[in-house]
């Protein structure tokens, strides 16, 4: 979903070039590491600054997007893993007629590919090594009569610590004190950022009979934002039947709604990795 959400908020194209003071001002420079970003209703995107081959680049980010007009309820929104960004830094030469960029601004340019036949760029601006704003016009724009959604995605950036998820298969058994019993499975992509399934099998406590079963997913590359300090669900746009936090100690608690029980019953699990 995201990778054609994508398409929807290319604005142009332009050539780059190589890093470069602009003006009296240095260049603003980031901070390595992983950065956060809160967007309206709901919205959030991660992604990491590293190092290569004397370069800062970025990866790993995790995107969230609309899924639709809608902007109220659940499930109005969902993250993608969008390989092969390319940063733009503060103070870049660009190739051709045009002014460097400014040493507080950056881009992050998406390249073409099947599903995304054009470049996307989405503009940026650091307000410290620490601290920027990412902007990023909705897809809601184009083919949406009346949305809730802004006309343009505002996202908050800040350099922040993450709670370490390792991608994989987690599972794990329900171990509800309302004295039901069962198994959970997750899976985890883009280096414990997305969640992509989420399946539950229970059997209700007495005087139940019988139990259920219900999952969201799978999906490859799309899913929930699993947030910096490891807790997914629960949040404004996203799924409420069921959440949970992933914790330093490579434990992952949360709870779901076991509807199939009369009464609908809350009911606990815990889970680890298991597999790749």
């Amino acid at each position: 979903m995201v990778a054609v959400l994508v398409v929807a908020a290319v604005v142009g194209l332009v050539l780059w070039g190589t890093p470069a003071a602009s003006g009296a001002q240095r260049p603003i420079r980031p901070v390595l590491g992983n950065w956060e970003g809160s967007g309206p209703l709901g919205l959030r995107l991660s992604f990491v600054f590293v190092r290569r081959g004397g370069h800062v680049v970025v990866a790993d980010l995790a995107l969230g997007l609309p899924t639709g007009c809608r902007s109220t309820g659940i499930e109005t929104w969902d993250a993608g893993a969008v390989p092969q960004v390319e940063y733009i830094a503060p103070g870049t030469v660009l190739h051709g007629p045009f002014p460097p960029i400014g040493p507080r601004q950056f881009e992050f340019r998406l390249p073409p590919s099947r599903q995304q036949p054009f470049v996307a760029p989405f503009e940026g601006t650091f307000s410290s090594s620490h601290r920027g704003v990412l902007l990023i016009e909705s897809p809601t724009r184009f083919g949406c009569p009346r949305t809730g959604w802004p006309r343009t995605l505002r996202f908050a950036l800040a350099a922040a610590h993450r709670i370490p998820v390792t991608d994989g298969l987690w599972t794990g058994t329900v171990n509800s004190l309302a004295g039901s019993s069962g198994k959970v499975e997750i899976r985890v992509i883009d280096h414990g950022r997305i969640e992509t399934d989420f399946s539950a099998v229970y059997a209700c406590p007495p005087p139940n009979r019988g139990g259920g079963h219900f999952e969201i997913g799978p999906l490859r590359t799309v899913g929930f934002l699993i947030a910096a300090n490891g807790s997914i669900g629960a949040t404004t746009g996203t799924e409420a039947a069921w959440s949970g936090r992933f914790a330093a100690t490579g434990v992952m608690s949360g709870t779901f709604m076991a509807s199939s029980c009369s009464p609908t019953i809350k009911a606990r699990f815990t889970a680890r990795l298991t597999g790749p």
